[in-house]
């Protein structure tokens, strides 16, 4: 293991990188503006503090204010938690859609009916350390369905929260917390309730176009259950993101993290705070003021030195930069000339040359966290195809595809999401929390809710080819799931399903048969199952472009 390395940091915050520039942006057929582009009308604070912010171009704590068309949060010292809230209520079913740009350790949050989606700088804050298509420091655009209680939300076509409740009613807020954070071209668009409507019939074939000749992105969209989320790892942490470094040695990769991890006393002495605002919570409430501030100087000092220790990697607006990484990592003791975390000294080791990791595959760099890749079957299949590929996961844990399932994939804005999507190619991976005895009730309804839902999206505009996938072997019955429907009964009728359907059935009951040790209680894939299953997929939606 390399010795702890020591680091001297300085870090400026980034401000003066998020320039604002004039917007002329129109909103799409439907969607109404939440905010002018000119001032904060419509705006204000509610509760005790209630405050109109009608006609201003900046609010009169100076905490927000308004230039050539962006909302920007400025950073408040001492640090201070404030919203900034709509006045008008969101709609009960909808679709919200804002762009959001966060400076270095910036961390906020979008609020929608007073719970929170966090927005930040993800890469030094989180939690969404694991976005493959994070922008950092440039403009990102964040897109929530909301439907009845249950949200889901993305980011640049990326899921980040699948499915989660929310209250009933209730308006958007924008957040202002750590650091600057700029918001514009906030719109929303009100969707008719109730779930989608279902073509009587599959309608008839047209012509589809050729996609390997097509001009644009081909637009995939995996819809389905546990088996196309992220997995979380041996640990049972939750499964964190890398990013692909093609060349880069183990050795190599060791040296990296021994970087990352340099703020080991920092993290020490957050903890060490912690204990001493629980202790003063309990035997001296005088001191608990003065434990708070230390403690909240504690997190700004190790979130300062992660935000440092990753500007240093990022050699390119566009995250890492593959083959500069690569010519720096040997030397790890020394910092690289005109990087974008400003000045600073190093002191390691070298780290000698090794091999690749397994079968010559390129390793990654991830969050101090976990450096393993993100192993859903979305991600997995976006870095298997390619560039020409824009392949978004609508998948969310427990869904069902039948209608009376206790997790219905019908009452989840996942649905929506995915329909307006309006993909190419639609991959339905649904079968094992349909098999569990709270679910099933016979094959016919199963057959039947499925093939409704497979006429739904043969409907859409781009008359997409649909995939459905024969679910994984369960090698136990974990959660509940009936072993012997997911081996017989239900890879029968989801072969029906794509007949009727003009489908094509994808094995993914072969891709992992006899692989137990690849799964993480016999039934869900651990991060080498989830590369099974994507290669297994790839490999089919390949073959409509011959392979490129």
């Amino acid at each position: 293991m390399i010795a702890r390395l020591g680091v001297l940091l300085c870090l400026c915050p980034v401000v003066s990188a998020l320039a604002a520039e004039p917007d002329n942006f129109q909103p799409e057929p439907g969607f109404v503006s939440l905010f002018n582009g000119r001032d904060l009308t419509g705006w204000g604070y509610t509760g005790a503090a209630a405050q109109s912010f009608e006609g201003l171009t900046v609010s009169p704590d100076g905490r927000y204010e308004v230039k050539d068309g962006v909302i920007r949060v400025n950073e408040r010292t001492p640090r201070l938690i404030q919203q900034m809230t709509t006045q008008q209520p969101l709609p009960a079913n909808g679709v919200i859609r804002l762009e959001y740009r966060a400076a270095v350790i910036a961390d906020s949050g979008v609020f929608v009916r007073g719970t929170q989606i966090q927005v930040r700088d993800f890469l030094t804050v989180g939690p969404y350390y694991d976005l493959l298509l994070h922008r950092p420091q440039e403009w990102n655009t964040l897109e929530i369905t909301v439907k009845g209680p249950w949200v889901y939300v993305s980011s640049n076509g990326e899921a980040i929260e699948p499915s989660f409740r929310v209250p009933l009613t209730g308006a958007l807020s924008l957040e202002g917390d750590l650091g600057v954070m700029d918001f514009r071209r906030i719109r929303v668009k009100e969707i008719p309730a109730g779930a989608p409507a279902v073509p009587a019939a599959l309608p008839a074939a047209a012509a589809r176009p050729n996609l390997a000749n097509l001009n644009r992105l081909i637009r995939v969209a995996v819809v389905g259950d546990d088996i196309v989320q992220p997995f979380p790892g041996d640990s049972g942490a939750p499964g964190r993101g890398g990013i692909q470094l093609p060349g880069v040695t183990p050795r190599q990769l060791a040296g990296v993290k021994a970087i990352i991890t340099a703020p080991a006393p920092a993290v020490q002495e957050v903890a060490a705070a912690r204990q001493a605002v629980a202790a003063a919570s309990l035997a001296s409430p005088q001191e608990l003021p003065a434990k708070l501030a230390a403690l909240a100087a504690a997190d700004l000092k190790l979130a300062n030195q992660r935000a440092e220790l990753w500007a240093w990697f990022q050699a390119s607006p566009q995250r890492l930069n593959p083959a500069a990484a690569a010519a720096l990592l040997p030397q790890v003791n020394t910092a690289p000339a005109g990087g974008r975390g400003g000045s600073g000294t190093r002191v390691g080791r070298e780290v000698p040359g090794g091999v690749l990791g397994a079968n010559g595959a390129p390793l990654q760099i991830g969050p101090p966290e976990d450096l393993a890749p993100r192993p859903d079957l979305a991600s997995g299949l976006a870095r298997g195809l390619g560039p020409r590929w824009d392949v978004r996961n609508f998948g969310f844990t427990g869904a069902t595809v039948r209608k009376s399932g206790d997790t219905s994939v019908w009452d989840q804005p996942a649905l929506t999401a995915a329909l307006d999507f309006d993909p190419d190619i639609v991959v339905f991976v649904f079968g094992p929390n349909d098999s569990k005895p709270e679910n099933w009730r016979d094959a016919a309804t199963f057959e039947a809710d499925y093939r409704a839902l497979a006429t739904m999206f043969a409907a859409g505009p781009s008359r997409p080819r649909l995939f459905f996938a024969n679910p994984p072997p369960a090698f136990t019955g974990a959660g509940g799931v009936d072993v012997k429907l997911l081996a017989g009964e239900i890879p029968a009728r989801i072969a029906a399903v794509a007949q009727a359907s003009g489908g094509a059935v994808v094995d993914l009951h072969a891709a992992m048969q006899g692989a137990a040790d690849q799964t993480l209680d016999g039934v869900h894939p651990d991060g080498d199952g989830s590369g099974r299953i994507a290669a297994r997929v790839q490999a089919a939606l390949a073959a409509l472009t011959g392979g490129r």
